[in-house]
């Protein structure tokens, strides 16, 4: 049996310091914390999934270093289906250096994603996409990621494509797409277009019904055929470190459309999960569960 999200994409190990300041060029600087967590943009989605309660599975490959069986041991622990993993022998795993400034949540990244072969469509099971109610992909891959896709809309499975930056045969995978969400930058450096409202309309004669554009602390911008929207998002009250929010935006995104939700509701939900994560040193230890989010959804409400 499929689980009802299917993510392709990358899986990474993230190294993330908190220090009171990001140090200039040769110049040192003070670590305050650090923390080790899985990351990765679909990786961060389904783990998010499973915290709100959806089974997911997914289909990434990493090394079979070290770090690869900690990826995949901490996806197992989360719950996430796994099998469709591939560790590679003698390969490296992708990780990243991340360093947040305390005061601000700044941060400056570092990142290694060569050392494992790209995922081939031969490697994308075809029952376990046609038998999902969301297929979530991240750009990474884009042969085998294109692939699911096209098997997704066979079955009419939506597709949910995080585009945080533009990368190879992006244009197919943006035809294949039902919702985009995207970084702030990702609709512009797309299209060529300078302006963020006339970038999105392009974007959706492109093929996407629904693009959602992701901008940090102001909430999203929502925009379909009928036109766009802002959804802002409430502050931050105890911002710790931005990284993963995206991703963890995008998993909620997605319980928003299994739960069938109208779009305004499911951003407004996906920018309160994001945020909850900010709270938090790393891109998973703040994704909250379901119940945690309805704790604060009632105090929103009766507040």
């Amino acid at each position: 049996m499929s689980a009802p999200v299917v993510g392709v994409g990358i899986a990474t190990l993230d190294y993330v310091c908190l220090a009171p300041e990001l140090p200039a060029p040769d110049r040192k600087a003070p670590i305050e914390r650090f923390t080790i967590q899985g990351g990765g943009p679909v990786a961060t989605a389904m783990v998010t999934l499973q915290r709100l309660g959806i089974p997911t599975a997914i289909h990434a490959a990493v090394g079979d270093d070290s770090l690869g069986q900690y990826i995949g041991g901490d996806l197992r622990r989360e719950g996430v289906d796994t099998s469709g993993m591939r560790f590679e022998p003698g390969s490296d795993s992708s990780f990243a250096f991340i360093l947040v400034e305390q005061a601000t949540g700044r941060r400056s990244i570092s990142y290694y994603t060569r050392g494992v072969s790209p995922l081939t469509p031969e490697e994308i099971d075809p029952a376990r996409v046609h038998g999902a109610s969301v297929l979530h992909v991240d750009g990474h891959a884009p042969d085998a990621q294109i692939h699911a896709a096209a098997l997704a809309r066979e079955k009419g499975v939506p597709v949910v494509y995080d585009a945080g930056s533009v990368q190879p045969r992006c244009n197919e995978l943006v035809a294949l797409t039902d919702y985009l969400v995207t970084s702030e930058h990702f609709p512009t450096e797309y299209t060529g277009l300078r302006k963020l409202p006339k970038a999105i309309d392009r974007l959706i004669e492109h093929g996407p019904k629904t693009v959602v554009v992701t901008l940090a602390e102001q909430g999203c911008r929502l925009a379909t055929t009928s036109g766009q929207e802002d959804v802002p998002a409430d502050p931050v009250t105890s911002l710790v470190d931005t990284t993963g929010a995206g991703d963890v935006f995008h998993g909620a995104f997605i319980y928003g459309i299994l739960k069938q939700w109208d779009l305004r509701r499911t951003c407004q939900f996906a920018n309160l999960v994001a945020g909850i994560s900010c709270q938090t040193l790393g891109g998973r230890a703040g994704i909250p569960t379901i119940a945690q989010v309805e704790k604060i959804m009632i105090q929103k409400s009766t507040g």
